[in-house]
């Protein structure tokens, strides 16, 4: 009886690893078409992962997509790219995080036809957590820096939230050879140089709040120094605000810029005591909460993990 089990054993053993080879031959063969099919027609599918149904199988996808990376197509690459983005950003595991930005990394060449995704890439890396770059995930960053041709700007903002404060001085030199690019300046502040924290503090302070809040959000989030928050904090305490009367309307909708200025400091604060809301909808209870809050915790902790 012993022996039967065993043979029975082998047998259902063999068969699973006979599928499971069946199963990875499938999905290359499936892959193929889909990247023939990009590079003859330029037909993009909405998510590769999707298509062949692997949302949960990166095990099996990634390994066959790595042949893919360097392909000299800009569909392609987009798609393969996005990929690894698409399974990092979801995955608990770290170290399995920390090899999707090495893949979206290793997507940022300075051979034009094998960089097509570069830019898309770096977007994708900036909403991966800093304990998501490892040491060799940084020393590329740095090299970027000091050699890349393309894309440095962006480079310099994710050395920031990383707080590679070593690469400053090569930095501040960049901010000076490119005077009217921001993201230089925008770089250094985040990693505590003064001069820059000044020069941008003056600016956003000298403009309206209407300027400061509508056009500059996404910079005010990404600084994160107490000094630039400070501004912010005083808009949460500003009445004003604009109006838009829709079409049809008999009446204009009232638009207050505290709203603007309550989404921020949830997206930055720690402890916040409310959450973002993304349509900037907030009641009058809500933004009396929030400035007794900032009232009670002058020594608020920034949240710094996170582009």
């Amino acid at each position: 009886m012993r022996y039967y089990l065993i043979l029975l054993s082998g047998i259902l053993l063999s068969t699973n690893n006979s599928y499971a080879q069946k199963s990875g031959d499938s999905l290359d063969s499936n892959l193929s078409i889909i990247i023939d099919r990009m590079v003859k027609t330029g037909e993009k599918p909405y998510s590769i992962i999707q298509t062949l149904k692997v949302e949960d199988r990166p095990d099996l996808l990634v390994p066959l997509l790595s042949k893919y990376d360097t392909i000299n197509n800009s569909i392609v690459q987009q798609k393969v790219f996005e990929c690894y983005h698409d399974y990092g950003i979801k995955s608990p595991d770290i170290k399995f995080r920390q090899k999707m930005v090495l893949k979206l990394l290793s997507g940022c060449s300075d051979t034009v036809d094998k960089s097509y995704a570069c830019g898309t890439n770096l977007n994708y890396l900036k909403k991966f957590a800093t304990a998501d770059f490892n040491e060799k995930s940084k020393s590329i960053i740095r090299g970027k820096i000091i050699a890349s041709k393309k894309y440095i700007g962006d480079f310099s903002l994710i050395a920031g939230m990383l707080s590679l404060n070593d690469m400053m001085s090569i930095v501040e030199e960049l901010s000076m050879k490119n005077d009217k690019d921001v993201q230089f300046k925008l770089a250094l502040a985040r990693m505590g140089n003064d001069k820059a924290l000044n020069e941008l503090y003056y600016f956003f302070k000298s403009l309206s709040i209407n300027e400061r809040l509508m056009n500059y959000e996404e910079d005010l989030m990404y600084v994160k120094q107490p000094k630039i928050l400070q501004l912010i904090i005083e808009d949460l305490y500003s009445e004003e605000y604009y109006s838009v009367l829709e079409e049809g309307a008999k009446n204009p909708i009232i638009y207050k810029y505290n709203q603007y200025a309550l989404f921020i400091l949830s997206k930055v604060i720690e402890g916040f005591p409310l959450k973002a809301n993304y349509a900037k909808s907030y009641t009058n209870k809500e933004v009396e909460i929030a400035r007794m809050w900032i009232k009670q915790n002058g020594k608020y902790k920034i949240i710094k993990n996170v582009f």
